[in-house]
């Protein structure tokens, strides 16, 4: 025990002792968590990815396709119900997506390779939705860090897990070994039969003929097989790393929101007049385009063709300015809102002026289709004029939400994925070429009778 230290003016001191500093741990990667249900769920992740192999060896219309959709949508739910997930209410809606998408293209598809590639990044996406593992826990203004995260950031980090489970001994008890000795089983036992299958064969006729007839369909069919299992092991590596992922929230969050925010605050560069005054030149520049070409724009609104233009190139011409156009408004206000100083709801002028430009964008989505309504009219329609009309349903009601997005806040990143999910859906359920050719077919009949009674 150490005496007390007196100072100078007499005052008791304690003794200071130096406690040692210990050295503090670095953080550790946690361990891999695995158990039998794992083991059971890596093997058939792999026997999904033979099947799906397997059914794109057949036309992409194939019934198959729709059977691939209900059996992952089964194998992510049973897996995230036994591993204690309860999907949201919002991921019910994202499943109805998945099937909108994957069970009509059995019977009728406008797009099959577009509906194709669609069915893949909805039923990732769909997966984390499922989980409760999305940003925001569910569909918002994270949507991009969403899809990136769902579509690469947590198949590709967890992709090792499916053969981790099937080789962990925690994942099956003696899982290594009794692989290894069904393996070594499988050795001895190719010699054995070789010499014995000879034997047999010779002894009886009929097993003879088996024998011929199987060793010929395995030499017609090895070469397909093998490929076929080549190929289903990183897909179904895929597979069951998106779902152990998601499931147990493993690199899940790739992303630190909190730095996203701040480096979004530091991109607050723009003065506030600055982007007022962009905003209103493009507008004002906009009124004067409308003004000046007010005959050539709003024609097609009572139902005359200019004289210089067909009905095929002055709808075309009208839905592609608008798709560039409307490009770049989106662009112009989204960077408006993220790179300017002053906050939205408390800078009138800023609102002002993308009301402004909003409703000039609306103006000109209305008269493109005022262009693609004249064509229709006269042409009757097709699978691109309805896609196309589709298109600019969605692009109206996407700046009709961003107006109402400068009255009242609300996810419009949310409305815009969910409105054109919908839009999307609604392509691929309805039979559009049945209800084109009715369509037309009644268009023909009307426009015969008008002419005979003219």
């Amino acid at each position: 025990m150490q005496p007390n230290i007196t100072s100078a003016s007499g005052e008791i001191r304690a003794p200071q002792v130096s406690i040692p500093k210990t050295p503090q741990a670095s953080p550790q990667k946690p361990p891999f968590a695995c158990d039998r249900t794992d083991t059971l769920f890596a093997v058939l992740a792999f026997a999904f990815g033979y099947f799906y192999i397997w059914s794109f060896e057949k036309t992409m219309t194939s019934p198959l396709i729709a059977l691939i959709t209900v059996g992952y949508a089964a194998f992510v739910l049973t897996y995230l119900y036994l591993r204690g997930r309860r999907p949201g209410a919002e991921s019910w809606f994202w499943l109805a997506v998945l099937f909108s998408l994957g069970l009509p293209v059995t019977l009728w598809s406008l797009a099959p390779t577009l509906q194709i590639f669609l069915l893949h990044g909805v039923a990732l996406y769909w997966t984390l939705s499922a989980a409760g593992v999305l940003y925001g826990g569910k569909t918002g203004n994270w949507l991009p860090f969403d899809c990136l995260s769902a579509l690469l950031v947590v198949p590709a980090a967890n992709f090792p897990a499916a053969f981790r489970a099937l080789l962990d001994k925690r994942g099956g008890g003696k899982t290594r070994r009794q692989v290894g000795m069904v393996l070594l089983g499988v050795c001895i036992a190719v010699p054995l039969l070789a010499l014995v299958l000879p034997l047999l064969a010779s002894a009886d006729q009929m097993f003879a003929e088996g024998i011929r007839k199987t060793g010929t369909w395995f030499l017609n069919n090895c070469g397909d097989v093998l490929l076929r299992l080549i190929l289903a092991v990183p897909v179904g590596a895929w597979v069951y790393a998106a779902c152990y992922g998601a499931a147990r929230g493993v690199h899940t969050e790739p992303y630190d929101r909190a730095t996203v925010r701040r480096m979004a605050q530091k991109a607050h560069l723009v003065p506030a007049l600055a982007s007022v005054t962009a905003l209103m030149l493009v507008c004002v520049a906009y009124a004067l385009f409308i003004a000046l070409q007010g005959g050539y724009l709003f024609s097609g609104f009572s139902g005359r063709l200019p004289a210089t233009f067909s009905h095929a190139a002055y709808a075309r011409q009208g839905f592609f300015e608008l798709c560039r156009i409307g490009v770049i408004n989106v662009c112009l206000l989204l960077v408006t809102h993220l790179f300017s100083r002053a906050e939205d709801e408390k800078n009138r002028a800023l609102r002002l002026g993308s009301v402004a430009l909003s409703a000039l964008s609306l103006l000109l989505c209305a008269t493109a289709m005022s262009k693609m309504g004249l064509y229709i009219a006269a042409y009757g329609l097709t699978v691109k004029r309805v896609v196309a009309t589709v298109f600019l349903v969605w692009l109206a009601l996407v700046f009709l939400s961003a107006i109402a997005y400068q009255c009242k806040r609300f996810g419009i990143v949310r409305f815009a994925a969910i409105s054109g999910a919908i839009l999307v859906c609604l392509l691929c359920v309805l039979p559009v070429e049945r209800l084109i050719a009715s369509y037309n077919a009644a268009h023909t009949f009307s426009s015969a009778i008008g002419f005979l009674f003219t």
